[in-house]
């Protein structure tokens, strides 16, 4: 299992976790919504669909792979990764993207597009000197 960029303070509750989980990369043959930024996956687009068990219940998600590497990268949880990154965006840096894939990182783009570049101009302007 890969190490991602946790931000989470709470202590970990067992019960809010998957008490099963699968996961699989498909590609779509109807139009779909990613359950993370409501975004379109048109027929013939990749997805990952997820189903997994929550306190005795089956819940299925359908996540863009932009979506998926970014909740996998920072701990975030399924349908609530936005919401995690609001929280912390101003705290984040530039290393903390390394090893995103240009998908991930155009979907942060997409989101915080001004905000994301002014980091990078500092993060540059701070190597520079």
């Amino acid at each position: 299992m890969s190490e991602c960029f946790c931000f989470f303070d709470e202590p970990f509750d067992p019960e809010l976790c998957f008490s099963w989980l699968q996961e699989e990369r498909r590609i779509s043959k109807v139009e779909r919504q990613c359950c993370e930024c409501r975004g379109v996956i048109n027929s013939g687009q990749p997805y990952i669909k997820t189903v997994a068990k929550l306190q005795g219940r089956l819940e299925t998600y359908v996540t863009c792979p932009g979506c998926a590497e970014l909740r996998k990268h920072f701990c975030g949880l399924y349908e609530g990764l936005y919401n995690d990154l609001d929280e912390v965006k101003d705290d984040l840096a530039l290393t903390d993207l390394e090893g995103l894939t240009s998908d991930a990182v155009a979907k942060l783009e997409e989101r915080y597009g001004e905000e994301w570049a002014e980091l990078a101009r500092i993060e540059e302007e701070e190597e520079a000197e």
